[in-house]
Formats: structure tokens, C-alpha cells, sequence
């Protein structure tokens, strides 16, 4: 039996966007409404499945590109 060995790597730092840290959305994988707010299932660069996160729409101004691509 052999083993496969994984490359662990630290995941990406932030970046600064006017002034304030964010992290880079990779994609767009769902979307819902949840607490009456619709939100976004993001998968965010650099990182493990693991750290997909639910996202409301607020939070992803600077990102508007990629939620009209995933509507489209």
C-alpha cells in the first residue's frame, strides 16, 4: 500500500483593500437566504475546503463581478 503525502501550505495573508484586510475570493459556490439576508457560499483562495464560508451580501462589494458571473 503507498502512501500519498500532501503539501501542506499556509494559507494566503490578507490583502489591503481601502485600507481595510480582506481575504481573496476564489469562487462563488451557492447561494441562499438565511436570518432574511441572502448570502453566498464562498470558497476563498489558498484555502482548504474546510474553510468555505457563508457570506452575506454586504460583505462582498468589492467582489460584485464574480456575484453577477454566478448569477449568470
Amino acid at each position: 500500500m503507498s502512501t500519498i503525502l500532501r503539501r501542506i501550505h499556509d494559507p494566503p495573508s490578507p490583502i489591503e483593500i481601502n485600507g481595510e484586510q480582506e481575504y481573496e475570493m476564489e469562487d462563488i459556490l451557492d447561494s441562499r437566504i438565511s436570518s432574511c439576508q441572502f448570502q453566498y457560499l464562498i470558497h476563498w483562495h489558498g484555502y482548504d475546503v474546510s474553510e468555505r464560508t457563508w457570506k452575506p451580501i454586504k460583505n462582498l462589494l468589492n467582489t460584485m463581478e464574480k456575484v453577477h458571473e454566478f448569477h449568470e
